[in-house]
């Protein structure tokens, strides 16, 4: 059975008194010297839990905590990882990713719009209306055994061909999101347009990460 709690009691200076000289057979002197060395011992105590305690701003870590604090401590200090770089990075993960999402979608919408033969600059400004679609190429054999890449979309739960998908909601654009063979030629001969093609923002997100890359500031 545990030890019962005593109830805690008002100091009684009387009590105290007849206490210490019973217990000391009335010997005031040494009752004094032996209180005195008593008190000088708890003050010293005191100041060393005082001095143990953690100030302020400090931070307590259970003994298991501790040591793995010191193993993360003595890995960095080995690798001569920068901290500071660290925390930029990940900072700046958020910024990759979205980056990274906006690339990935980009090369999708390049290949379903090559697949369907649609003119890409129209495609994605009609696509901008499904941010959360899925493109996907199947290789496809007609009757005659001939193999062709047909363009699927996967939106809201429900998957059709890309040409289905354009009838059912881009009819009023069809005329300007097909393809036209001449498009990329001059219509005086076949050589190719001299003007230089301006890059849409999925090239400029790439450009970017491959000069992170390049530089170090990408992974880490």
């Amino acid at each position: 059975m545990p030890d019962e709690v005593k109830e805690e009691t008002e100091f009684n200076k009387d009590e105290f008194v007849a206490g210490i000289k019973a217990k000391y057979n009335g010997a005031a002197d040494v009752a004094l010297s032996v209180l005195g060395q008593e008190a000088k011992e708890y003050r010293a105590r005191i100041r060393e839990l005082k001095a143990q305690m953690p100030t302020k701003d400090s931070i307590v870590l259970s003994d298991a905590d501790a040591k793995d604090f010191n193993n993360y401590k003595k890995l960095l200090a080995d690798s001569n990882i920068d901290l500071k770089q660290v925390k930029e990075r990940i900072e700046r993960f958020p910024e990759l990713e979205t980056n990274v999402k906006e690339l990935s979608r980009a090369e999708s919408e390049r290949d379903a719009a090559e697949a369907a033969g649609f003119k890409l600059s129209t495609f994605r400004k009609l696509m901008r209306e499904f941010p959360d679609a899925e493109f996907e190429i199947k290789t496809q054999t007609d009757k005659d055994n001939s193999e062709a890449k047909v363009a699927f979309i996967r939106n809201d739960g429900k998957e059709s061909s890309l040409d289905e998908f354009a009838k059912d909601n881009f009819a009023d654009f069809l005329p300007a999101l097909k393809q036209e063979p001449d498009q990329q030629q001059i219509k005086s001969g076949n050589s190719p347009d001299p003007r230089p093609a301006q890059p849409t923002k999925a090239d400029i997100i790439q450009r970017e990460i491959i000069a992170q890359r390049a530089t170090g500031r990408y992974n880490l």
